[in-house]
């Protein structure tokens, strides 16, 4: 992943795919942890952002995507629950199509999978739940249900 760490903080680059299906989201989260964003990962250096997104859709859904489009470019600034430092993650949040992978669109399932050695989980949940959700970045909570015509940038400093 494109990261780097100073005495101010640290630097992350990520990038994270949109999935619809029947009013619901699939979101990626943690088997014990009540904290959910969307399915994505790190861009590697040199790598382009879509190029990313296909590669981490790969490894942990095992589905092959196509990319409908830029949604959201966002700069994300926040404090680590983990460790207290400052944080500034930039972000690529795509529309994307899941391609042969029926598997994937059963809305009741939960899907295990692993993120390196960390385990991970991906669940559909309704468009209309995701305000009450603990949803990151937190205007995706309402942003989902609506989404914009082009792209758009958004500076997120120390939200909820």
């Amino acid at each position: 992943m494109t990261r780097f760490e100073t005495s101010k903080g640290r630097f992350s680059c990520r990038t994270a795919a949109i999935i619809l299906h029947e009013d619901c989201v699939l979101l990626q989260g943690e088997p014990y942890a009540r904290m959910w964003t969307l399915p994505g990962g790190g861009i590697e250096l040199l790598e382009p952002s879509e190029q990313a997104l296909k590669r981490e859709m790969r490894e942990e859904l095992h589905v092959t995507i196509r990319i409908e489009r830029l949604l959201w470019i966002i700069e994300h600034f926040f404090v680590s629950d983990e460790d207290g430092k400052e944080i500034h993650a930039l972000g690529f949040y795509y529309l994307v199509i899941a391609l042969d992978a029926p598997h994937l669109y059963h809305l009741e399932r939960t899907f295990p999978a692993t993120d390196g050695e960390r385990e991970i989980i991906f669940q559909w949940f309704k468009l209309d739940s995701l305000p009450k959700l603990m949803l990151y970045p937190s205007f995706l909570r309402t942003a989902l249900q609506s989404l914009p015509l082009s792209v758009e940038h958004r500076v997120i400093i120390h939200e909820d």
